[in-house]
């Protein structure tokens, strides 16, 4: 296609020159020639091949507005602009959408992913304040109150829960709402499913320890051929792990590094290998059940306690 013809000729590009030649070029080719959509989306192109995505943004926009296309274009962009974190075009992307009215096709779901967006681009910043995650659960439930509790907000359920629980400490308003949520006629078991390993997470973080591995088994039960089974099997052997039964945690974590997800399996393998690292045949438990604790302090957002426990094994 053109695209990859244009990539094969820019480069080499060391200098950029090219690329601000044909950006030039698409430039006054889109002004003149209005009607004609392959200009606009190659200078689209371009821009997203220079991470500009707020200028890919007017492009889309001029496009969208021409030929009436509803804001398909952009929440494709805005999601490639959440890909490679740039919130704010992300942001504006999901605002154009909105601003588009309740009326539009793809209303709901860019009231939907702004937050997703805002969530990622707070939670993920080194500097967030406690007024930024409250007004962030604002926006959430202020949408909620919009699209209301049906079984199609049961992302912005689980991610409320999870926002309310391990970032504004309120974990009991969070297992409420899932409880309640829970209830949700038509949702699916799948959907169901995620928000019960969140409920979980949230039981393991305030300590309910046999109640989230409960939850985990029923998870793992359901989905054992999935990648939502392999995740709840991976916190139940961090259970086993934190309560210091090492030989089982290690038994289902070994089961877990034939995963199919890298991540799960490169985590299962980490704990494996923790464990075996620190349970020789001569070698006493009690280090690797003083670094378990503090894992879980750590995991429940107790982090001077975590801290005083690492201390304590340097001092050992």
């Amino acid at each position: 296609n053109i695209q990859n013809i244009l990539q094969t000729n820019l480069e080499p590009d060391d200098n950029g020159e090219k690329k601000e030649l044909l950006k030039a070029m698409l430039i006054k080719q889109t002004q003149k020639n209005q009607e004609q959509v392959v200009f606009a989306e190659m200078l689209i192109w371009l821009y997203v091949q220079e991470r500009n995505f707020k200028g890919a943004l007017i492009q889309a926009k001029a496009l969208d507005k021409r030929f009436n296309e509803s804001g398909k274009r952009i929440v494709e962009l805005a999601k490639l602009s959440l890909a490679n974190k740039d919130y704010d075009a992300a942001i504006a992307c999901h605002e154009y959408v909105i601003g588009l009215g309740k009326n539009n096709f793809y209303y709901f779901e860019s009231k939907i992913d702004i937050l997703v967006v805002y969530n990622e681009k707070i939670t993920k910043s080194a500097t967030y304040t406690n007024e930024d995650l409250l007004t962030l659960e604002k926006k959430y439930e202020t949408t909620l109150n919009e699209i209301g509790k049906t079984a199609n907000a049961h992302t912005l359920i689980r991610d409320l829960a999870h926002l309310k629980a391990f970032y504004l400490n309120k974990p009991t308003d969070a297992l409420e709402l899932l409880n309640d949520f829970m209830e949700t006629p038509r949702l699916e078991a799948k959907n169901q499913a995620y928000l019960k390993l969140e409920l979980a997470n949230i039981y393991l973080f305030t300590g309910d320890i046999w109640e989230a591995s409960l939850l985990y088994s029923q998870v793992d039960k359901a989905f054992k051929q999935d990648q939502l089974g392999e995740t709840a099997k991976f916190f139940n052997a961090k259970i086993s792990f934190y309560t210091g039964d090492f030989d089982w945690a290690k038994a289902q974590l070994d089961v877990l590094k034939a995963s199919t997800s890298k991540l799960i399996a490169n985590d299962a393998m980490k704990l494996s290998i923790t464990i075996t690292d620190n349970i020789g045949i001569d070698t006493t438990k009690a280090p690797l059940l003083i670094f378990a604790q503090a894992d879980l302090y750590a995991y429940q957002n107790k982090t001077q306690e975590a801290l005083a426990l690492l201390d304590s094994l340097e001092k050992t």
